[in-house]
């Protein structure tokens, strides 16, 4: 066959590659003389060969990867497969190392948290199987026991203990839908599961028997109880529109009983959890399911938190709009707390508890007879105990921060907090006695030691973004060190995603993470350069020694700059080559498109995919079970760089994996070993052949 032929073939599909067209302009001439041209190893062998479709020649070699079930891919894969763990095994110490990175892997972090003098500390968290875990600590042995454990990927919004500290409700968020789960401590018997509205809330009749929720079946306008020990099909609607108060579609429903007088305070918020309805019933008719509902006439929208105490109702004015307020009351004041007692329920019987014009206040917390205030001056939270109008007094915080969560037991002195700050990562910090604070960290089963890290945060120039380093306590910056650089999940703050990353860190190596700026997707890729071009001008790394590593996201950007700037870049890891942020390509037909839905032209770095490819040591993760589609287009990207690769010193490698998830320690096992091999670290040599 000549070139003329191949080139009339070509012309004949209307969808065919323009990368593969000149990929294949460059081999198929060489074929004719000599089979194909695949790229040599230097010390390992060759590549798999590519199997074909048939004897003649096609538009798309790489087509055929799409036939899973074919004997000749299947046996393909196979041979990349035993290729990858060729490389890896040549490293004696493979399976230790696996075993360290599963070790010091991220340290569980509640997602919510209560606390209870009775009860202890119970909290969630979630593990490596992405399963969320409810566990309480006892407080007089210290031993821990699993109380729930959801479905995979299922998130727990709500955790709230009963009144007599008897049960724990939870608000569990799966599968697109939500369900209030109930679990008694004593025997840990579980209620059936109640399917609820999403956004809606949970709470507790005063005599921990009853759970109130907003059903997901139905009118979204009704508030049910469930009734311990009882089945669902005698659950019972107890508040309607009909009742006096107005119920708008949506909004989460909130009871709060009090506990030294005959009241019950219905509080409802819209979907930016702001105040629209207050509502006040003797707690004695409720209970009957005879409520006569008196609402708080005003402006409750003007009210930013509030908190019931003995008899009465505590407000935090918004500061924002409590002009609106004070066109109907003149007493009024901006940053306040005022009280309203429940027996005369009016915003004109209001009284000023605490004002401080300084402040910005935003939560309030009750605990018997005292009252807290989280506030905000000056980019951090302070927690204030209230002692008088004028007066109140400060308990120091662990460090000066964003306060993200904060509970107060309700027996005892105990507080506990979720705490942040810009060069922070978040964490749980437990005050027993009320004064000191001390992290709430559970010691590791394997006895290691934490490395200390320190955090530093870089604004790139232009738009870049910004990069987090996060370095080994004591590190000197000498320009030799390697670099994990990765991109941020999503946009947020960078310290966030630095956790688990201590294996990498005890080989006295750098984490960097980059996050961009809102309207930087599209230049991902420069972002990333400029991130390395930055930590070499800095003296933190050198050429060669920055390594781009997916996360999980499959981004098609670590792969263009790593093909951009092949020289600047020691290798990239990618695992399932995602297409929601290429180019998309128009097609005349539904079955058109789905031919080319994983052709490589629809790669922002197809334009590179020529012959002699220069690039750096490449590992490839295509894992069918998380997506079907990125399984295909991870191992035809794969084919294409070991066909044109033109850097035989840098092995092209990918593990596929067609009937099971690669776990994720795993991944970053290998992955590392692969970089810290090519940083030339003595402990990750490979052993001869």
């Amino acid at each position: 066959m000549n070139q003329t032929v191949f080139l009339s073939m070509l012309h004949r599909s209307a969808i065919q590659n323009r990368c593969l067209q000149l990929l294949m302009l460059v081999v198929m001439p060489m074929a004719v003389m000599a089979g194909p041209a695949w790229a040599q190893l230097a010390a390992w062998g060759s590549y798999p060969k590519l199997p074909v479709l048939n004897d003649g020649p096609v538009a798309d070699p790489l087509a055929i990867l799409e036939q899973g079930n074919d004997p000749q891919v299947q046996l393909w894969m196979r041979r990349q497969n035993a290729l990858n763990q060729q490389f890896l095994q040549r490293y004696s110490r493979l399976a230790e190392w696996q075993k360290t990175v599963q070790k010091t892997g991220p340290a569980p972090e509640p997602e919510s948290a209560a606390l209870s003098s009775a009860a202890g500390l119970i909290w969630t968290e979630r593990g490596a199987d992405r399963r969320a875990r409810v566990l309480q600590k006892n407080p007089e042995t210290g031993a821990e026991r699993v109380l729930y454990v959801s479905a995979p990927e299922a998130g727990i919004r709500q955790l709230i203990l009963a009144p007599d500290r008897s049960a724990i409700a939870l608000q569990v968020s799966q599968s697109e839908q939500e369900l209030a789960v109930v679990i008694q401590l004593e025997d840990l018997k579980p209620e059936p599961e109640l399917r609820i509205a999403p956004g809606s809330g949970l709470s507790w009749r005063a005599d921990s028997r009853v759970l109130y929720y907003q059903p997901a079946l139905g009118p979204m306008t009704e508030l049910w109880q469930h009734q311990l020990g009882q089945p669902v099909q005698l659950d019972k609607a107890v508040l309607r529109n009909a009742k006096g108060v107005q119920l708008r579609a949506h909004e989460r429903l909130q009871l709060l009983i009090a506990e030294q007088t005959d009241a019950v305070l219905l509080v409802s918020r819209n979907v930016q959890q702001q105040i629209t309805q207050l509502a006040v019933a003797r707690r004695s008719e409720f209970d009957k399911n005879s409520a006569r509902w008196q609402v708080l006439a005003g402006l409750p929208e003007q009210w930013k938190d509030l908190a019931l105490q003995g008899k009465d109702l505590l407000l935090i004015a918004d500061s924002k709009s409590v002009t609106k307020v004070a066109k109907q009351s003149e007493g009024f004041k901006q940053n306040a707390i005022y009280r309203l007692p429940l027996n005369a329920p009016q915003f004109s019987n209001a009284k000023l508890e605490f004002q401080d014009d300084k402040l910005d206040l935003q939560r309030l917390a009750v605990r018997n007879g005292t009252v807290f205030v989280l506030a905000y001056r000056d980019g951090a939270h302070q927690l204030l105990q209230i002692v008088s109008k004028t007066k109140a007094e400060q308990v120091p915080l662990p460090f000066a921060g964003r306060v993200r969560h904060l509970s107060l037991a309700s027996e005892g002195k105990g507080i506990l907090l979720d705490i942040e700050a810009a060069d922070r990562q978040h964490a749980w910090y437990l005050a027993s006695d009320g004064t000191e604070f001390s992290p709430l960290l559970r010691e590791r089963s394997d006895g290691a030691a934490a490395l200390q890290q320190r955090a530093a945060i870089h604004t790139l120039p232009g738009q870049a973004g910004a990069i987090t380093l996060l370095y080994p306590r004591g590190a000197e910056v000498d320009g030799k060190r390697p670099v994990l650089l990765m991109l941020a999940p999503e946009l947020a703050r960078p310290e966030s995603f630095t956790g688990g990353f201590q294996a990498w860190l005890e080989q006295d190596a750098i984490v960097a993470t980059l996050v961009l700026p809102a309207s930087g997707k599209e230049r991902a890729a420069d972002s990333l350069i400029a991130a390395a071009e930055y930590l070499v001008g800095a003296s933190i790394s050198a050429e060669g020694k920055i390594f781009l590593f997916d996360t999980g996201r499959g981004d098609a950007a670590l792969m263009q700059a790593a093909l951009q700037r092949p020289a600047l870049f020691g290798g990239v890891a990618l695992r399932n080559l995602r297409m929601d942020a290429v180019a998309t390509v128009k097609a005349k037909s539904k079955q058109a498109e789905t031919a080319v839905a994983s052709d490589l032209d629809r790669l922002p770095f197809q334009s590179r995919l020529q012959q002699g490819l220069p690039h750096p040591p490449v590992l490839l993760l295509a894992d069918k079970a998380k997506s079907e589609q990125g399984f295909v287009m991870t191992a035809k990207l794969a084919a294409a760089l070991q066909l044109l690769s033109g850097s035989p010193q840098a092995p092209v490698l990918i593990s596929l994996s067609a009937d099971k998830t690669i776990d994720d320690a795993e991944w970053k096992a290998n992955a590392w070993a692969f970089f810290l091999w090519k940083a030339g670290l003595p402990r990750f040599a490979l052993a001869p052949r």
